[in-house]
């Protein structure tokens, strides 16, 4: 059958059709013939669906004929939802079940119901069928989106209406809708003990823990960790005083259960296992059916941890399998020229040192050895626990710019990279100095390297690699969410995975980070913070609320007794939305471009040797610090921009954002005068800073008022005629 499987993704549709019909008729049992639903499944996307269908159907037929329509179906069921629009496919599962439940009274009526042979969807028909054919009376179900149960009290068979209760109601449904809302439950199920039983699943807690532990597992479908089991026993089931001690008192008898596991460390999992196995053969049994690489790795490497814990002998039979499995896809890749062979070799290296081998990690050197550019390789690799040995083979390939290859790689590494990475270059002798470069170039360009300035913020594990300005990153750091947000700089899943890492650094230890950061932060910055943190998107409204209220119980908002007008708010800057892309401009000139000719000309410097007496150096080390400065100062006046519209600019009175006109009570003389951000400012044109002296005193003015104008030719007693919202410059359009 494996063959089979092989010949059918391979597209050799000739030779399947043959030994397809082959197997029809060989299948001795339905145990045979679910065997063949792989098949089906390898056989997708070749563009010839009429001849596959047809070959299918005529299998299908023979199945039939020999094992019955009932053993047929199972097989038949994963034939039709991958082909739903095929009617011969429809129409002989309408016909197996007609034949499968032929003494069922109503089944006329059931199957048009679920609308088999309509126009309803496959699956959904198909689920309507499954549920009722095997639904009675004193049945329980499961909600699908709240997971409550109910109980099954009637079922009317002429017109398949059910009726079922809750804790609280009865409600009849049809087949259909029973289908779509409901899955079938046992007794033993959770949710029904939690809902009709919880006096006996209290006791269950008490008397047999493993049990209580595989019942909620069961119906989870998933791993839990222990925290998300205290989520779901308290306090329903205990009282959150006494978690602890029955805790305590539940896990030794837990890590004895044959059908719970614990894995991992903290966090750690518990699994539920539905079959008492050895530990060998469960895991050889999970590995065969995971289908993708990342799949089997997450059965190989729990177990590879088990072995090195001493919790159970390696299984060299097994681990010879697993070696096989990712040697080949090892190969494979090299041959494509792929970057992910690192990884696959990396994965063979990990178990070949659980096995025993003197030189586990022969081929991921080699690859390393052989690359032109090795740090696509280390790119390529988004496995956490294989970063270490990554980092180890590359010393041991290339020693002789290993140190380079991973400073140069360090900025733009992934989180879990930059701690690994670091080790390894403090290892090679990474000097301080060099530490405060590369560390300097991270913040300088924090949306290019969005997981490096995270890892500055976590505070790496090397003093030199520290930076003691945490007020400096955070800006940075919300400054990049903005960016991510406008999806100006980098791409979607990227942007995904760089919050969702952001999101887990902010909020580690209960916001320690942070509340060490607003513990040194200046009074005069916590404003701008506090702006920022509002503005930005993508952390989380939780995490958002909770960074603000730290903020605000260290530095409390300022409470004015005066209302500050538009004019005088420090921590908003006014400005055009031609200004503000103007300094975007100017910016990304300074980081992109400014900023990378200095780094360059301080590298070329210290090539000259004698740091001390290098005057271009030292030249080169201070534009960079004004270079730095000056980016620093725009990313904060940009964080604090707020684009001026016109329709939101007032004519009661003069503010940002307005023309107004003046009269000299003199001589008549009249004079339009602008008053935007500090971006657009031109005295030639009239167009005034709003922040500037001169505007400041003629903020607020109305129509019929006088002030007194001094500024270049304009000297004098003025009243104000006019007051309208300010047009952008044509070429700003």
């Amino acid at each position: 059958m494996q063959t089979l499987v092989e010949l059918a993704a391979g597209g050799d549709l000739a030779t399947v059709e043959e030994r397809w019909d082959e197997a029809c008729q060989e299948a001795p049992t339905n145990r045979e013939a679910l065997n063949l639903i792989p098949v089906v499944e390898a056989l997708g996307g070749r563009g010839q669906d009429d001849r596959i269908a047809a070959m299918l159907w005529a299998g299908l037929e023979t199945l039939r004929e020999r094992l019955g329509a009932g053993d047929t179906l199972p097989v038949a069921v994963p034939i039709l939802l991958r082909w739903p629009k095929v009617e011969p496919l429809r129409e002989l599962l309408t016909r197996l079940y007609r034949e499968a439940h032929a003494d069922r009274e109503g089944l006329e009526a059931l199957l048009e119901e679920a609308g088999i042979a309509g126009a309803r969807p496959p699956r959904r028909a198909l689920r309507t069928l499954e549920l009722m054919l095997s639904l009675n009376v004193d049945d329980y179900l499961v909600a699908r989106d709240d997971a409550e149960a109910a109980q099954v009290i009637r079922i009317d068979a002429d017109d398949w209406k059910v009726t079922i209760r809750d804790r609280e109601n009865e409600t009849t449904f049809g087949p259909v809708e029973l289908a779509d809302d409901y899955e079938p439950a046992e007794a033993d199920d959770y949710q029904v003990l939690r809902t009709f039983f919880p006096e006996q699943f209290s006791a269950m807690l008490q008397d047999d823990p493993p049990a209580a532990v595989a019942c909620v597992l069961k119906a989870v479908g998933k791993p839990v960790t222990r925290d998300e089991l205290r989520e779901l026993l308290c306090p329903r089931h205990l009282k959150g005083d006494q978690w602890k001690a029955w805790w305590t008192k539940a896990r030794p008898r837990i890590k004895k259960s044959a059908h719970v596991r614990i894995d991992g460390k903290s966090p750690f999992e518990l699994r539920f296992d539905p079959v008492s196995r050895s530990l060998d053969d469960a895991v050889g049994e999970s590995f065969d059916q995971a289908r993708a690489a990342i799949d089997r790795w997450s059965v190989v490497e729990p177990y590879l941890r088990q072995c090195a814990a001493g919790k159970s002998a390696p299984n060299q039979s097994l681990l010879g399998r697993f070696s096989d499995y990712f040697r080949k896809a090892a190969e494979g890749h090299a041959r494509r020229g792929s970057t992910i062979a690192l990884t696959s070799w990396l994965q063979v290296g990990a178990i070949g040192q659980a096995a025993g081998d003197p030189q586990p990690h022969d081929g991921a050197e080699k690859l390393l050895t052989s690359v032109d550019d090795p740090a696509a390789c280390l790119r390529a690799l988004d496995l956490t626990s294989l970063w270490d040995s990554a980092c180890d083979c590359l010393v041991r390939a290339r020693p002789d710019d290993a140190k380079a290859i991973l400073a140069g790689f360090l900025p733009t590494a992934p989180l879990e990279a930059c701690e690994p990475v670091a080790r390894r270059l403090a290892d090679l002798g990474y000097t301080a100095e060099e530490f405060g470069t590369l560390t300097q170039a991270i913040l300088a360009e924090p949306t290019g390297c969005g997981d490096a300035l995270l890892w500055l913020w976590t505070g790496p594990e090397n003093e030199h690699a520290r930076v003691a300005d945490l007020t400096g990153i955070l800006v940075r750091l919300l400054r990049m969410l903005g960016d991510l947000h406008r999806g100006t700089e980098t791409v979607a899943d990227a942007a995904r995975r760089i919050r969702g890492h952001a999101r887990s650094v902010l909020a580690a230890r209960k916001h320690a980070r942070f509340r060490e950061c607003v513990g040194q932060m200046d009074g005069d910055v916590a404003p701008t913070i506090r702006t920022q943190l509002k503005r930005v998107e993508g952390l989380g409204q939780a995490i958002k609320q909770d960074l603000l209220r730290i903020l605000d119980q260290r530095h409390p908002p300022r409470v004015e007794h005066t209302v500050i007008l538009p004019w005088e708010q420090d921590d908003v800057l006014y400005v055009t939305e031609a200004g503000l892309a103007q300094r975007q401009a100017e910016y990304a000139d300074l980081v992109n471009v400014k900023m990378r000719e200095n780094a360059i000309a301080i590298g070329e410097a210290a090539s000259h040797g004698d740091l001390s007496e290098n005057s271009e150096y030292k030249f080169a080390l201070e534009e960079r610090d004004l270079l730095q400065a000056r980016a620093a100062q725009m990313r904060v006046e940009m964080s604090i921009a707020t684009v001026l519209k016109p329709d939101a600019v007032p004519d009661s009175h003069i503010s940002p954002g307005c023309r107004a006109t003046f009269r000299n009570k003199e001589d008549g003389q009249r004079v339009t005068l602008t008053f935007l951000g500090p971006w657009e400012a031109d005295t030639e044109k009239r167009i005034y800073n709003y922040k500037s002296p001169l505007a400041q005193s003629l903020m607020g003015l109305r129509v019929g008022q006088a002030a007194d104008i001094n500024v270049g030719d304009l000297d004098g007693s003025f009243d104000v005629v006019s007051i309208e919202p300010a047009e952008p410059e044509p070429d700003a359009l």
